[in-house]
């Protein structure tokens, strides 16, 4: 009897399926992100895509257009998924627009995905310190030419 459970069991343990199924670890898939912010007035029109592993900025202006690409290392993409992860998504309004503002001064369009779920909104002269964070983040990545104007100073340049 022994001789013929030690048969089955080698048996069972010789067929992938079965000896297989102890070893598959549940892998954890990386996240996938892909941020769009359209910065505007009358005067420019720029664009910034931030993807999962490039960065593609087109500057548009009185002057002829400027296009940057740049391919992101694995540190430059975990720090920007890292500050994906600090937003507050459900503080995130669809917009943030001071009225009191004049007109024509820089507005931003922000389109976010991160691991499928898709965040858009507007901002006109007010600070959203989770959007402030995330693009001094990105403005690392670039030279200072075509960094995002969406910083501490932007409600200041009214």
């Amino acid at each position: 009897m022994r001789i013929v459970f030690a048969v089955c069991l080698s048996f069972l343990l010789s067929v992938p399926a079965f000896s297989q199924w102890k070893k598959k670890k549940k892998v954890h898939e990386p996240d996938k992100f892909s941020i769009t912010i359209h910065e505007w007035s009358m005067v420019f029109e720029n664009s910034f895509r931030i993807h999962d592993d490039s960065v593609k900025i087109s500057i548009k202006g009185k002057n002829p257009e400027k296009r940057f690409v740049k391919l992101l290392s694995e540190k430059e993409r975990e720090s920007v998924i890292a500050q994906l992860h600090r937003v507050n998504w459900k503080e995130i309004k669809k917009s943030y627009v001071d009225n009191n503002a004049p007109d024509d001064l820089l507005e931003y369009d922000f389109s976010i995905t991160l691991n499928n779920e898709i965040r858009e909104f507007h901002i006109y002269q007010v600070e959203v310190e989770d959007m402030i964070a995330l693009v001094q983040v990105i403005n690392q990545l670039l030279p200072s030419e075509f960094r995002i104007s969406y910083d501490d100073n932007y409600v200041k340049k009214k």
